[in-house]
Formats: C-alpha cells, sequence, structure tokens
C-alpha cells in the first residue's frame, strides 16, 4: 500500500475557498501554477515492534504567478488553513495515521525576470506510517 499523504495534502488545499489556481502534485513549471512536492531530509522518529513507524516529512506548496499579491494571498490562506489547531488529514488508504503538521511561514523564493513571483511554504508532516505486507 502506497503512502498517500501527499495526496491527502493536496486534496486538504483544494478545499480552500477562493485560492484562484487548483493545487496539483510536482514540480513548479513554466506556467502559472499551485503545486505540491515532497522534500528530502525526512526522518524516522519510532518504530514500533509491530513495524509501524512514526516518521516527520517535509514538503513544499509553491506557487509561481505574474501577480505578487495573489502569489502572497494565496500562500497566506493556505498558512492559515494548513495551520488551524484542529486540522486533521486522514488517509484514504489507511497507510498512515495523522499526527500534526509544522507550518513555515510562506517566503518569497525567487523573482524571474521575465515578472513570475515564486512563493514558497514548507510543511512537515508528522505520521505514522503502517507497516503493510509489501514493507
Amino acid at each position: 500500500m502506497t503512502n498517500d499523504f501527499i495526496n491527502c495534502l493536496t486534496d486538504e488545499i483544494n478545499v480552500i475557498q477562493d485560492l484562484g489556481l487548483k493545487a496539483k502534485i510536482g514540480f513548479i513549471g513554466f506556467h502559472e501554477s499551485l503545486r505540491v512536492y515532497p522534500l528530502s531530509g525526512g526522518k524516522e522518529v519510532t518504530r514500533w515492534m509491530n513495524g509501524d513507524c512514526e516518521m516527520k516529512l517535509p514538503y513544499a506548496i509553491g506557487i509561481k504567478t505574474k501577480n505578487q499579491t495573489v502569489a502572497s494571498d494565496t500562500m497566506w490562506k493556505i498558512h492559515a488553513w494548513l495551520s488551524d489547531f484542529d486540522i486533521s488529514i486522514p488517509s484514504n488508504n489507511d497507510s498512515y495515521e495523522f499526527e500534526g503538521l509544522e507550518v513555515s511561514t510562506p517566503s518569497l523564493r525567487e523573482v524571474e525576470k521575465d515578472g513570475w513571483y515564486i512563493y514558497l511554504l514548507d510543511v512537515t508532516a508528522n505520521l505514522i506510517i503502517k507497516k503493510t505486507e509489501e514493507s
């Protein structure tokens, strides 16, 4: 069974009203987009005798647009939504148990010479990854 957290996180972002762009999984490309993608640096916190594992897994949410106000406002809306104390992002296939999110503040990462603004927001998911027959 594949860990479906990135799919569930993307779905959760797409619930937010008035973002203007639909979030998709993948890296920021050449055109206007809102993307969710994994980062390196995940780590195992604890492993239990049954094979389940508590992990911290980092992800980035990035937006690319020519309108800096839209970029900033969108990222702050996502930040507020994901920072909610009661947020829960359950697995659709029972591959993990959601324990929480650590959400950074959005930041302007790049202004390209042709007028594109790129903002990023980093989140770290605290998950218990369930052992499966395949692992």
